[in-house]
This record gives C-alpha cells, sequence and structure tokens, in this order.
C-alpha cells in the first residue's frame, strides 16, 4: 500500500473517503482487486469506532493498474494498492486526520498579551 499523505485543511469540511470499486472487463481494476470488500469492510469499521466519515463507493478513480485506490478528501491523500489487511491502518490514518481536524488551533486560542509594551531606559534614549 502506498500513501501520499496531505494536511487536512481546518477547514470545518467533512472527512470523506472515495473507494473505488469499479470492475473493467477488458484489464485488472480495483473491483477485481477486492476494492468492494475494502468498501464494505471500512463501513463496518468506521460504524464500530463511531467516526463520523462518509464513505462513498466510487466506478474509477484513475489509476487502475495501481488500484485498489482510494482518496481521502479534504486533503486529497490517495491510497493505492489498498488491500485488505491495510484496513486497520487505513482506519487509524482517518481516525488520525479526524482528530487533527477536530483539535483546537493552537495559536488562534492563544490568549493576547496583557503586558505593556517595553520601553527603552531614559538612558539609552
Amino acid at each position: 500500500m502506498t500513501i501520499r499523505l496531505r494536511p487536512v485543511p481546518r477547514s470545518g469540511a467533512a472527512i470523506e473517503v472515495d473507494v473505488c470499486v469499479n470492475k473493467r472487463k477488458t484489464y485488472t481494476s480495483c473491483g477485481e482487486r477486492g476494492g468492494g470488500t475494502i468498501a464494505e469492510t471500512l463501513e463496518r469499521g468506521l460504524a464500530k469506532r463511531g467516526l463520523d466519515i462518509t464513505l462513498r463507493r466510487r466506478n474509477c478513480l484513475g489509476p487502475c493498474l495501481n488500484g485498489p485506490n482510494l482518496c481521502i478528501f479534504p486533503s486529497v491523500t490517495w491510497i493505492a494498492g489498498a488491500h485488505l489487511g491495510d484496513v486497520p491502518e487505513i482506519l487509524d490514518l482517518l481516525e488520525q486526520l479526524l482528530n487533527e481536524q477536530s483539535a483546537p488551533d493552537v495559536a488562534a486560542a492563544k490568549p493576547p498579551s496583557t503586558s505593556s509594551p517595553r520601553t527603552a531606559p531614559a538612558s539609552s534614549r
């Protein structure tokens, strides 16, 4: 499994996962490699962990020969070559992304300084 991880923007947008389940007649594709089973197992895992993440089955995400492929939004994190055994790691990643997105922004939460501005001593002016 290959993951191209990107940070989740703090936009407040919901995290969504697209899983390719396409079965092509002409060449190997995500569905033939277990995309549907991965989607079903991810859905059960999301429900079991109580994660508020939408999973969508898609007919094609593009790179069929690298599949099964998943794409996580809004960060546009790609997962290629996923296997059923990777599902626990994918669920851990989704949970981590959800936690990072909902974590308070420490810089924004920092109270403003209440001290008065410093002035140079009279002798140095």
